[in-house]
């Protein structure tokens, strides 16, 4: 009769705590998962840690994320976007890679959508060239960090730098995200930029893209059209160099087919199946001025 009384008695002290851990209501719960982009569960366990106290628990789940975040920077990223984009008349050559864990969280528009602030941002830092031996430096990468993003991606921030913002992605989807190469470059007056973006899922986006530099004696020429033409060729064929002399020099054993001018175009509008080379003397010869291949890159993003 004893036990069963102090049984009772204990089960009646268990039922009067109940409710102080299920003052998370589904409602809130849910605004909560909105508002953070946290796991359903940490969100409940996070409202009834503090008794429904929703800023508070908002609070910490951010110092969770951040905290969650520190423990993924050392995770292989082999995903991600790349953004890429010319500004200011085709004179600024701009690409940005981000990495992920997978592709799935790749594919998510929180993920993509920060690769375009990332690229915004980019865009508007003024002085700021990057070349290509440069692109992979972790000394480029710390600067560009540095400067504050062009939006904040938390909303509950007014703004945050570039270092602040891949924490942000890490803690909300759950994977480590960095940097993996960056490139920003300012051509002369009397060069322009082209471009092409390889298996585009959204506007600057891509798998797989390439930037192309071309200049001409003639400023009526549209350089613009013609570096995409070529740039369009450079993501199907993968050239090494632009030209002979340019592979001699560096001293590097490469196949003729490796040589861009000598590659034949890929290009629907080249139904003489001409090569690169005798595609650009033909332009050259309909605008009375010189046109050369300046530099091509290509960038790829698994």
């Amino acid at each position: 009769m004893l036990t069963r009384t102090l049984f009772k008695t204990k089960l009646h002290s268990n039922l009067l705590q109940t409710p102080f851990k299920s003052m998370a209501s589904i409602a809130d719960i849910k605004n909560l998962r909105s508002s953070t982009g946290s796991p359903i569960g940490e969100c409940k366990n996070a409202l009834e840690k503090f008794k429904g106290d929703f800023e508070k628990a908002k609070e910490w789940l951010r110092e969770q994320g951040v905290a969650y975040a520190d423990k993924r920077t050392e995770r292989s990223t082999a995903q991600g976007q790349i953004g890429m984009k010319v500004v200011n008349d085709n004179q600024t050559a701009l690409m940005i890679e981000i990495n992920c864990e997978t592709d799935f969280v790749a594919k998510t528009d929180m993920f993509k959508d920060g690769v375009k602030t990332y690229l915004d941002t980019l865009a508007k830092v003024e002085g700021l060239e990057i070349s290509l031996s440069e692109k992979d430096s972790e000394e480029a990468k710390e600067k560009f960090l540095s400067y504050s993003l062009q939006s904040s991606l938390d909303p509950d921030a007014q703004s945050m730098t570039g270092s602040e913002g891949l924490t942000y992605l890490i803690a909300k989807t759950r994977e480590n995200c960095n940097i993996g190469s960056i490139f920003r470059k300012t051509a002369r007056e009397d060069q322009k930029w082209g471009n092409y973006l390889h298996g585009s899922q959204a506007a600057d986006l891509c798998k797989t893209g390439s930037l192309v530099l071309m200049n001409s004696t003639n400023s009526k020429v549209d350089l613009s059209a013609l570096a995409n033409t070529i740039a369009m060729h450079v993501v199907a064929m993968k050239p090494t160099f632009i030209s002979q002399s340019e592979a001699d020099e560096s001293e590097e054993k490469v196949s003729k087919d490796q040589i861009l001018l000598n590659q034949e175009l890929i290009c629907p509008q080249n139904t003489d199946n001409l090569t690169v080379k005798a595609w650009i003397q033909k332009q050259e010869e309909s605008h009375g001025a010189k046109i050369t291949i300046e530099e091509f890159n290509i960038f790829s993003c698994s």
